[in-house]
């Protein structure tokens, strides 16, 4: 996958939280996981120094709009449940 590439995981229940889901938390039992990931850096070997030090302002808004947006369809899904 190239940087800025998008892909689509698709994590079946066996992989995931099986029959079980997570008790009191918002993943019902046998729900299939689904993430969509984008390659944002790829690190060099040796590379030094934290990993938001290496960030730029951009990069870390956008991390951030993603962070909300995860606690949105979280506190949605909980609702739901």
């Amino acid at each position: 996958m190239k940087v800025h590439g998008v892909r689509m995981l698709h994590i079946p229940p066996q992989l995931a939280y099986g029959s079980k889901g997570t008790p009191g938390g918002p993943i019902p039992p046998d729900a299939t996981l689904l993430f969509k990931v984008k390659l944002l850096h790829v690190q060099k070997n040796g590379a030094a120094g934290s990993r938001k030090a290496r960030m730029s302002k951009a990069m870390l808004r956008k991390l951030k709009q993603q962070q909300l947006k995860k606690q949105h369809l979280q506190q949605s899904l909980q609702k739901l449940i």
